[in-house]
């Protein structure tokens, strides 16, 4: 089942990485399947890419040994740029891993997907400090763990005298080793490799013979000699040589390793289409922690046509694989300046513990100043907290007095305001009882009159007479007067009934009589029902006693006695008589109105008697 999702993957041109991603494994655990699958028989090659990515393809067995590798880029990629690194010599004691790191960093930084590495990636069997060699399987696994790790770069490499003399000794290959458990690392050969980017073409090279080498039969191989740029290890310091139409660099050491300055190249080439006409050379070092571009060099390479047959276009995805692995960092730097602090504050304890015990003698006295302290802080905080709670105290009744001051200022205002007002309105009440008074008396002796005259006019005491003019009493109120008088002279002018002056003074003494009537809310419920009665002798629609208020009630009674005017005079003045009675209804209101006005100001007097 593993071996089907892997053909598959491979069958539909998936990336390495997105090939980790689709299985859901650890990009470095993808290399073991892809080793169990061909010591299943299949065989495999791989074809990388310029942008870092590379795949596995199947191919048919191939007898020749041909190690040339193409590096796959795009029609319209001018620019390609790489990282170069030498002389590496992992578990020699010169190592410097934190140069390797930086370099690694570098390249992240600037976006560079390939690097170069130049023979003698491990110290192998010769060299310094001999006696203290590990072991080849110990170096490879030393390498395999420390070296920076990013699935988004692809290093091409050399393997190096040092890498191997561990070949020949332990009997175990050292690049094939890292090449089968390292996919993203390429290293196909001891001496040389060949690569070929577009149309240039690329050696990467070591010693070609190394007379410190022994213990096994040395083999002179000599590099091709067709090439546009040579890239040389071994030396341990940066050269750069412009020999017309080929360039030879020799990549610095990045260990400490007989160099008067390690580092790294920054390798530019630029191409026309497809063809290399520029080559640029960064020496990269650092300098008190500073990274420092130490020299730069450039050479020119003459136009060629040749064919290019390793330029495609390209879409790789972009996954996002959860077990994407970052890059090793080295902290050896960090724990070594650990150990330092470590070792630093073990003396700095060693002197603690001599000034303790010289200030033991001092301790117990001063816990006892302490104790006494204790208990002085004590007794100022509990008193603290009493002062706290009485200036609570005083503020809340002080906001509380002012609030009581505030409450009776504002009543005090309200009372005078109110005295005033009520001593306004008893003066007004005054005048209006007494003018009441007044009038109420006038009315009850001129009405006590009318019904004398009246009492004479029907026993027949008295003798109509036409011309005779009766000197009309003096009514206080005198709109009621003329009211009155003026349906007095509209019931003389109708002609069905004339009425003399002392019939005019009868009806108006009836009007009168009614009113007063109305004004005494003692006879008020007698007074309502006289008026139901004449409502139904003058055939008007019953009206219920729940009907209708006071007013209701004026209104009324003013209709039933405009009927009963109305049988006493001509149809001419039935329009007259009616507004007179709308008048008499008005002052009947205005006294009741009066009336409540007496019985507010009587209530506001209650109040401030309270």
């Amino acid at each position: 089942m593993e071996n089907i999702k892997l053909i598959n993957s491979i069958k539909n041109g998936f990336t390495a990485a997105e090939m980790a991603t689709s299985l859901g494994i650890h990009d470095l655990d993808l290399y073991q399947h892809i080793n169990k699958l061909e010591g299943s028989g299949y065989a495999l090659s791989r074809n990388y890419f310029s942008d870092g990515n590379f795949k596995y393809t199947f191919k048919a067995n191939d007898p020749s040994n041909e190690k040339k590798i193409n590096i796959i880029t795009k029609p319209n990629e001018q620019d390609v740029r790489i990282l170069c690194m030498s002389d590496l010599h992992y578990t020699s004691s010169y190592e410097n891993n934190d140069m390797i790191h930086k370099a690694y960093d570098y390249a992240k930084r600037n976006g560079i997907k390939l690097i170069f590495l130049c023979g003698d990636i491990l110290q192998g069997t010769f060299g310094h400090n001999e006696f203290n060699f590990l072991p080849g399987e110990d170096q490879i696994k030393r390498f395999l763990t420390d070296f920076p790790y990013d699935n988004d770069i692809l290093i091409f490499g050399v393997g190096g005298d040092h890498d191997e003399s561990i070949y020949h000794k332990y009997y175990v290959n050292p690049i094939d080793v890292i090449t089968k458990t390292r996919h993203n690392i390429v290293i196909p050969n001891y001496k040389y490799a060949s690569l070929r980017i577009k149309d240039a073409d690329i050696v990467l090279k070591h010693i070609q013979k190394d007379t410190r080498s022994t213990g096994y039969p040395s083999v002179p191989v000599e590099a091709p000699l067709t090439y546009e740029v040579l890239i040389e290890g071994h030396h341990h310091d940066y050269e750069f040589e412009d020999n017309v139409n080929r360039i030879n660099i020799n990549i610095p050491t990045t260990s400490d390793i007989h160099s008067t300055m390690n580092g790294f190249v920054d390798l530019k080439l630029k191409f026309n289409v497809n063809h290399l006409i520029k080559v640029e050379s960064d020496f990269i070092t650092y300098i008190n922690g500073n990274e420092v571009k130490l020299v730069h060099n450039a050479g020119n390479i003459m136009f060629k046509d040749r064919t290019v047959d390793n330029v495609q276009e390209f879409n790789h995805r972009k996954v996002s694989n959860p077990y994407k692995p970052t890059i090793i960092e080295d902290n050896t730097q960090e724990i070594d300046k650990l150990k330092k602090d470590l070792s630093d504050t073990k003396n700095k304890l060693s002197n603690v513990i001599v000034e303790k015990e010289t200030l033991e003698s001092d301790k117990v006295d001063l816990i006892e100043k302490n104790k006494d302290l204790s208990t002085t802080i004590e007794t100022l905080e509990s008193d603290k907290e009493r002062l706290e709670e009485t200036i609570k105290s005083v503020k809340y009744d002080k906001n509380k007095k002012d609030s009581k001051i505030e409450e009776l200022e504002r009543e005090n205002k309200r009372v005078f305001d109110s005295n005033r007002q009520l001593t306004s309105n008893n003066k007004e009440l005054k005048d209006s009882n007494n003018e009441l008074r007044n009038s109420n008396q006038e009315l009850l002796k001129e009405l006590n009159e009318y019904k004398k005259k009246l009492k004479e006019y029907e026993n027949g005491m008295v003798t109509p007479v036409t011309t005779q003019v009766i000197e009309e009493p003096v009514v206080v109120n005198e709109e009621l007067d003329k009211v009155v008088e003026e349906t007095a002279k509209a019931m003389i002018i109708a002609k069905k009934q004339e009425l003399t002056k002392e019939e005019m003074i009868t009806f108006r003494a009836a009007r009168i009589e009614e009113f007063k009537k109305f004004l005494k809310k003692e006879d008020k419920e007698k007074l309502r029902d006289e008026f139901l009665q004449k409502v139904e002798e003058f055939n008007e629609e019953p009206v219920k006693e729940e009907n209708f208020n006071d007013d209701d009630f004026v209104d009324k009674m003013c209709d039933v006695m405009d009927n009963v005017s109305m049988e006493l005079s001509g149809d001419a003045e039935k329009k007259r008589i009616k507004k007179v009675n709308r008048t008499i209804a008005k002052g009947k209101r205005v006294v009741n109105s009066q009336m409540s006005k007496q019985d507010r100001i009587n209530e506001l007097l209650k109040n401030k008697k309270r």
